[in-house]
């Protein structure tokens, strides 16, 4: 009998994910008619409704898992409470209210100091308004404690699974594996300042889990209110076409304020074809393509910048390095688990 090699552990996963996410993606983009005008069939697509869909659907499951985190919370409290022979409102008194220290005069006026501009009015009018702020913030810290703590006793697991959405990443700037089990793609702009903070979480990440995640850069440039946005985006696919984008986009996002000599005076700093470059942003090569992404963007449901994909799945946590290592390790774990129940 001849013997047949069977695909390395990784390329299995790899392929589970490509699986998991296709199947996800094709009912989520089949077309059908809601109507007819004159016998004549109206198309879902036709009525361009899908990203308001996508956009409930998204809050729909946030809606579920803040449900319940609610439940867990207070369940975790009952039966903690009742161990000590507590009712929950005693036990949560005790180890969040009474904790929860009214600020000191120094930490009201550091609050109103940093603010003042913005607030517009004299401290004395407000003082005990911050302070209110100030104890019940410290509340909530204490809180998401205290659940944080009852939760890691336990062993919790979440069955419900994110939508997923069916963005296209052929052609698109990226670095890792095209086989990599996770893919995170993020649709940003350059001059918006979250994106630009978000580049050092994406950089640590990128370095930690090496091939085991694909990165894809997406553009959505708000044009509206960051005027050089779109420009710097077709200024990034003219270096890509010179296969230096991943470092033409470092480096627009870590540029103080982009302008139109901006992009030229970078592909010189980085020593490339100035000339060919300077022709590609001239013609407006890639100006469609850039716009293409926004409009996939739209029909998605993404309206801001960062919005990070996870194998298609919106991430619901801050885009931090704890939010996004949570959602990448727990689509890792999915990914083996599917692979592992295929075998």
């Amino acid at each position: 009998m001849k013997n047949v090699s069977r695909p390395s552990a990784a390329a299995r996963l790899a392929a589970t994910a490509l699986l998991l996410t296709a199947t996800v993606l094709a009912a989520q983009t089949s077309d059908q008619a809601i109507a007819t005008i004159d016998g004549e069939p109206v198309l879902e697509s036709e009525i361009q409704v899908q990203g308001e869909l996508r956009r409930l659907e998204q809050e729909a499951f946030e809606a579920k898992l803040k449900a319940f985190d609610n439940f867990v919370a207070n369940k975790l409290i009952e039966e903690a409470a009742s161990r000590e022979g507590l009712s929950g409102e005693e036990f949560f008194s005790r180890e969040v209210v009474e904790k929860a220290e009214a600020p000191t005069d120094e930490q009201v006026e550091a609050f109103y100091e940093e603010r003042k501009e913005q607030i517009g009015e004299p401290i004395e009018n407000i003082r005990e308004k911050i302070a209110d702020f100030l104890q019940n913030q410290r509340r909530e810290e204490l809180r998401a404690e205290l659940i944080e703590g009852l939760r890691a006793k336990r062993d919790i697991r979440i069955l419900l699974d994110p939508p997923r959405l069916p963005v296209r990443i052929d052609g698109a700037p990226s670095e890792g594996p095209v086989d990599a089990p996770v893919t995170v793609v993020e649709f940003s702009d350059f001059e918006c300042p979250y994106c630009k903070r978000i580049q050092p979480v994406l950089a640590e990440l990128h370095s930690r889990y090496g091939d085991r995640v694909r990165w894809v850069a997406k553009d959505l440039p708000l044009s509206g209110i960051h005027p050089q946005a779109q420009r710097a985006a077709e200024a990034a696919r003219c270096a890509g076409d010179q296969d230096r984008s991943s470092e033409f986009r470092r480096r627009l996002f870590s540029a103080e304020q982009l302008e139109e000599e901006s992009y030229a005076n970078i592909a010189a700093e980085m020593e490339m074809d100035v000339e060919a470059f300077e022709a590609c942003l001239a013609e407006g090569r890639h100006r469609d393509s850039v716009l293409a992404d926004a409009n996939e963007a739209f029909q998605l449901g993404v309206q801001s910048t960062p919005t990070l994909l996870i194998n298609g799945a919106r991430l619901t946590e801050m885009p931090d390095v704890a939010g996004l290592t949570k959602a990448i390790d727990r689509e890792l774990e999915r990914v083996a688990l599917k692979s592992r129940a295929d075998d």
